[in-house]
Formats: structure tokens, C-alpha cells, sequence
């Protein structure tokens, strides 16, 4: 018998992405899974999106909450399977056969947490971004919370801090790697993850939560970071037209 995994939406007035993902996760063809969405009581379309596939659903809730960690946790709480998986609104499994491939084969009991590659969705097209050596872990986090599973033990033993707003996954992770849990990368792309999630819309705020965690000094860097960031989304906003006008003349001449 292939281990039980879970997966797990979070989200909060996500009527517009919310049924892709859905429908991204429930298309796996591994057969040994559940899915769990929480949502944060939202005022818009996604409860009535939510009912509409209930009957797939190994549990649901719509409730008010204190963050997206502390819905990550309630999520934990009524987990079922030896693995959980962590699918964000918007995002979605790079194919439908990503489960299938992991386990494919017996993983190792020693193993807490298994990561793979991501796919970056730009309004252009993707980039495959290779998950960093396990030694980042001392500065960030060096994959992307959508491409890993952990053992769900694990978050049930020590579920996500709250008072860290963005970052609760990294120090969780880094928690896990300074006490020497063991970690396997998987080379297959895991996840498709949209570009300008959660944490890099709260930017500043990562990078002062993410020193607090690993004891660094990154405060001297803070307003140059910022000035980058703003400059890179207003070059997004501007290069989306152009990008987009080119690729619909390739389009239209071919």
C-alpha cells in the first residue's frame, strides 16, 4: 500500500483561482490521497466554489482565523495521512502525475521531509527554479513551500509558530534542519507557483522575520531591498504588455 498523503488548500476570497487549483489537485493520479480546505470565512464567491466539490473532500471549514498559518494548522489537525502537502491558491501540481512519481518507489522512514523543483508563472510563460543546496537553510529557505512534503508528525509534534506571520514554514524548516532531520530532494518539478504569492507581497516583512530566525544581520540591507523590489514589479507591470503583444504576432503569423 502507497503511503496516505494529504493535501491541503488554504485560502480566503479566492473565487478566481480557487477552482483551478482544485481541480489541479483532485486530477492526480495518485490514488492514495485527501484534500483538506480551510477557508478563512470569505465574503465572495469561494464558499459556493468550496460546496460545489464537497463530495471530494476529506474535510472543509469556513471560519474566521488569526493568519494563513493558523489555517495551515487547523488543516493539520484533522490530517489523515502520513504526508501532507501544502497546494496554495493559484498554485497547482506541475502534472498530474507529480504524487505518482514521488512515490513511485519506497521512501526511507528516515526521511521528514521530501522537496523537488518549481515552475514559476509569470504572465509570459514559466521558469523551472531549481531548489538550493540544503546548506541555504541557514539563511532562507532554499525550495518553495508548494514542491515538498512533510511528514505530517512532524507539524502535528510542532505545528506552525503564529507569531511569525510570513515566514512560519522557513522556521519550521530550519527548525527541523538545525536539529538534523534528515531531508531528499526528488529531481522532478513539483509545482506550478504563481509569482508574487503571499510571502513575496510581504517582502520586507520576510526578510525581517527570516533574520529574527537565523540570527543574521540583514537590517543595513532592508531599504536598498525595498527600492528593488518596487523597481522590479513596476519593470513586471510594463514588460507584461510587450512580452504579451509579441507573443500574440507570433501567434497570428504562424
Amino acid at each position: 500500500m502507497k503511503p496516505k498523503i494529504t493535501v491541503v488548500t488554504v485560502c480566503y476570497n479566492a473565487e478566481k483561482q480557487l477552482e483551478d487549483t482544485i481541480k489541479s489537485v483532485l486530477e492526480q493520479t495518485y490514488a492514495n490521497k485527501e484534500y483538506i480546505l480551510i477557508d478563512g470565512n470569505s465574503n465572495d464567491g469561494t464558499l459556493e466554489i468550496i460546496t460545489k466539490y464537497a463530495n471530494y473532500l476529506a474535510y472543509y471549514v469556513s471560519e474566521p482565523d488569526r493568519g494563513i498559518y493558523d489555517a495551515m494548522n487547523k488543516a493539520v489537525s484533522h490530517a489523515g495521512g502520513e504526508w501532507i502537502l501544502f497546494m496554495n491558491v493559484g498554485d497547482s501540481f506541475y502534472d498530474s502525475d507529480v504524487l505518482q512519481k514521488i512515490f513511485a518507489y519506497e521512501i526511507d522512514r528516515k526521511y521528514a521531509v521530501l522537496y523537488g523543483d518549481t515552475a514559476v508563472c509569470f504572465r509570459w510563460g514559466k521558469s523551472i527554479i531549481k531548489s538550493e543546496c540544503l546548506t541555504a537553510m541557514k539563511r532562507h529557505m532554499p525550495f518553495c513551500h508548494q514542491s515538498c512534503l512533510v511528514r505530517t508528525e512532524k507539524l502535528k509534534d510542532t505545528p506552525f509558530d503564529l507569531k511569525y506571520k510570513v515566514v512560519a514554514d522557513y522556521n519550521f524548516f530550519h527548525r527541523l534542519y538545525e536539529q538534523g532531520a534528515e531531508f531528499l530532494y526528488i529531481q522532478i518539478v513539483v509545482s506550478n507557483y504563481e509569482n508574487g504569492g503571499f510571502s513575496a507581497r510581504n517582502s520586507a516583512r520576510n526578510m525581517i522575520e527570516t533574520a529574527a530566525i537565523n540570527g543574521s544581520d540583514q537590517s543595513r540591507w532592508f531599504p536598498l531591498y525595498r527600492q528593488y523590489k518596487i523597481l522590479y514589479y513596476k519593470l513586471l507591470r510594463m514588460l507584461g504588455p510587450i512580452t504579451d503583444f509579441f507573443r500574440k504576432l507570433k501567434y497570428n503569423y504562424n
